[in-house]
């Protein structure tokens, strides 16, 4: 008999967390569950770690691969699990003792709701007890998760706002993944973001529970992905053009253009014309193009004329100054 959850575990080069994260599974009050981590090509000791986790529980598989990245690696195990329910934890994170339990209670009582998430907690490797609101060190007190559940505005509208939730949040309905398709191996970060925006268009049910022990537990560390601002600003801007099309107001995806311009000003595009008109077809809506054209006459062009001026007229000396006293490079 299939178990009622699959839980999956995508690892790469996280052995030192892992146990960490299995500890926190057979733990769970609720028990029919199964456990398949992917060990995505890591050249650290994941390898060994998660054979030694699997002999300890029969409930627990090992899927060994090249690395494909996060979702490359759910997407094995979303297609080796067997459960018709799914969880996603990450190897450096963990879940509280009643989440599956709760949660899975909650769709069996409510069968048009594909998913159900909880809120998120953060915490460090040094301090396993702290229960911080934020990711944000400076911004420990408020909940991010149940203030944009219950802000003003379209599930879609916050969606496209930022993310609703992390991805250890939630359990899924594996119909949810027929409906909306697996998780996106072209971004290498934000992945859970865009999904959770293709459930939100392809109208799947989701809703908001916040029970006692029911938290997703967020390991902060520096070599987390969510750090790493490069990347999630360039996949930010990725997911821009992903999830256009999926828009149908077209007042949204005016919102959700110029929101994908707000990053394109922070990237250092090489071709920044191309990613600005793959932006503005990827959300072709009224008005979108005449707002791509100023932007790219007095954000590209007039800028680039002003850098011009200033390398022919401005003595190099000066240059050499203002560089310096500002500390970029002159040219």
């Amino acid at each position: 008999m299939n178990p009622r959850i699959s839980v999956i575990i995508p690892c790469y080069n996280q052995a030192r967390f892992l146990p960490d994260s299995i500890y926190s599974l057979m733990t769970q009050t609720f028990a029919d569950w199964e456990c398949i981590i992917v060990n995505d090509g890591s050249t650290d000791n994941t390898a060994n770690i998660a054979e030694k986790l699997s002999q300890t529980d029969s409930r627990i598989r090992v899927i060994n691969q090249t690395n494909r990245g996060l979702s490359g690696a759910r997407n094995s195990g979303l297609k080796a699990a067997n459960g018709e329910i799914l969880q996603f934890l990450d190897a450096d994170d963990m879940l509280e003792r009643d989440k599956l339990r709760i949660q899975i209670e909650f769709l069996d009582a409510n069968h048009d709701i594909g998913i159900v998430f909880g809120d998120a907690r953060y915490f460090t490797t040094e301090t396993p007890e702290l229960r911080d609101y934020n990711h944000n060190p400076a911004n420990k007190t408020k909940g991010w998760i149940p203030g944009l559940w219950n802000a003003r505005g379209t599930l879609l509208e916050k969606s496209l706002s930022r993310n609703l939730f992390a991805v250890n949040c939630p359990v899924v309905r594996r119909s949810v993944f027929s409906n909306v398709g697996t998780w996106n191996e072209d971004l290498d970060a934000n992945e859970d973001w865009e999904f959770w925006i293709r459930c939100v268009a392809a109208n799947i049910k989701m809703e908001f529970l916040n029970k006692p022990n029911t938290l997703a537990l967020i390991r902060r560390h520096t070599t987390s992905t969510s750090f790493n601002i490069p990347r999630m600003r360039r996949t930010a801007f990725e997911m821009r053009i992903t999830v256009g099309p999926l828009i149908k107001d077209p007042l949204l995806r005016m919102t959700n253009f110029k929101k994908g311009l707000q990053v394109l000003r922070l990237l250092k595009e090489p071709n920044i014309l191309k990613s600005l008109v793959d932006l503005a077809f990827a959300n072709r809506a009224p008005s979108v193009f005449l707002v791509a054209l100023r932007f790219y006459i007095l954000e590209i062009l007039v800028f680039q004329g002003v850098v011009n001026i200033y390398k022919t007229t401005m003595p190099w000396p000066i240059q050499k100054f203002i560089a310096k006293t500002f500390s970029i490079k002159a040219s």
